[in-house]
């Protein structure tokens, strides 16, 4: 089962930096998506994705990227959103932790914190989807507690 990651940039040299840090990965595909060619938010959403990053470089993506946490929020699998912003933007991380980010990253990236989010997210996709979730649990016979009172080796008189 492969599992798709959707990158929401107009950037291609992000693109390219979150598809190093795949690459390795089995059954992970990356899907860039340029934010202008985004119809609908919920689709996008709904789609058959296991995370997104979106890439908020400055003012004018502010409001995207609030309603994709909103929407990934209100997602009945509560999707995971990975937010990556150009130069440290603190008061701008906190809001987008509260809407719902799973992390929020800075560039320039760290390309190895970047792939392990990403295996993460795949990972815990791959969780909820498996089979392991169906099978009933192993039922184990009640067991006494074994219990000891051990005689005292010194008498008091």
């Amino acid at each position: 089962m492969t599992s798709t990651i959707a990158v929401i940039t107009s950037d291609f040299d992000l693109s390219g930096s979150v598809q190093r840090a795949v690459r390795e990965m089995p059954e992970c595909d990356v899907e860039t998506v340029h934010p202008e060619e985004i119809e609908s938010v919920a689709a996008l959403v709904a789609a058959d994705i296991c995370g997104v990053i979106v890439h908020c470089p400055d003012e004018r993506e502010e409001p995207l990227t609030e309603v994709i946490l909103r929407e990934a929020r209100g997602c009945r699998r509560r999707l995971p959103v990975i937010v990556i912003s150009d130069g440290s933007r603190p008061d701008l991380s906190l809001s987008w932790f509260q809407l719902g980010a799973t992390e929020c990253l800075s560039r320039p990236l760290d390309v190895g914190r970047l792939a392990f989010l990403v295996e993460s997210v795949v990972q815990r996709s791959r969780c909820e989807t498996s089979d392991h979730q169906q099978q009933p649990w192993i039922e184990i016979e009640e067991i006494t507690p074994y219990c000891c009172v051990a005689e005292p080796t010194h008498r008091m008189m």
